[in-house]
């Protein structure tokens, strides 16, 4: 599989630019992560449908970013590594984007979440 590095996730924009709360997320591999500087481990399966998802996503295929050219949209920011290169893409909420792209964002807001 050609994600094997961490990945990355935020979410920017909104009213005042911070976006909607959801804290910033880094995922390695192995399982451990951060999410708004606090440590965290995610089971091996977790970790394993994560990369299944950015596999399925098609990332490498799909334009840097889905803009709606929408004032005070939230914008979702995924990076990963693709055979060992930095790849980010950002999308717009209200934005058209491919539906492969929306269960890895659905996961990554719901991991993210998390309390």
């Amino acid at each position: 599989m050609p994600y094997q590095g961490p990945i990355d996730y935020k979410v920017t924009g909104g009213f005042f630019g911070t976006g909607d709360g959801t804290p910033p997320l880094h995922i390695e591999p192995d399982g451990t992560a951060t999410r708004d500087a606090a440590p965290l481990t995610l089971d091996s399966q977790v970790v394993e449908d994560l990369y299944q998802k950015a596999a399925d996503a098609r990332l490498a295929m799909l334009l840097p970013e889905y803009n709606c050219s929408c004032a005070d949209d939230y914008v979702h920011v995924v990076t990963v590594r693709i055979d060992g290169m930095p790849r980010s893409i950002e999308v717009h909420e209200m934005a058209s984007y491919p539906d492969r792209l929306k269960d890895l964002l659905d996961m990554l807001q719901a991991i993210a979440g998390e309390r």
